[in-house]
């Protein structure tokens, strides 16, 4: 069978709390949750049969304020940051497959970490 376009959607939260202060400035803590779900033959498997479940995104952020710079207009400022996260994936056994043949490994549960500088202006 051939595989079809489908439709997906991804629904979540992120609730975020100030932890601490770095000189005056608030580390903000982020507890994303996301799910993604297949409304209409997204996550279709090798025989081109949907499967409603794709995966369950659960994670953890944590925005550290580095230092800030006042802009040439002084009426803005830049603001540097460090992110730093961990991220565990719950996956459907059609994602899972498709993982397994791209050579990513084939568990049913993925760890990932990150480590960003952000700025904002």
């Amino acid at each position: 069978r051939r595989f079809k376009s489908g439709l997906y959607m991804e629904a979540g939260v992120r609730p975020e709390f100030e932890v601490f202060k770095i000189s005056g400035k608030p580390a903000r803590l982020s507890l994303p949750v996301v799910l993604g779900v297949s409304l209409h033959e997204y996550f279709q498997d090798t025989n081109a049969d949907d499967s409603w479940f794709g995966y369950v995104d659960i994670g953890a952020n944590l925005n550290l304020p580095l230092w800030s710079m006042p802009t040439d207009s002084g009426s803005r400022e830049l603001r540097w940051s460090l992110d730093l996260g961990v991220h565990t994936l719950i996956l459907g056994s059609t994602v899972r497959d498709i993982n397994q043949a791209a050579g990513a490994g084939d568990d049913d549960v993925q760890v990932i970490g990150k480590v960003g500088l952000k700025f904002n202006y």
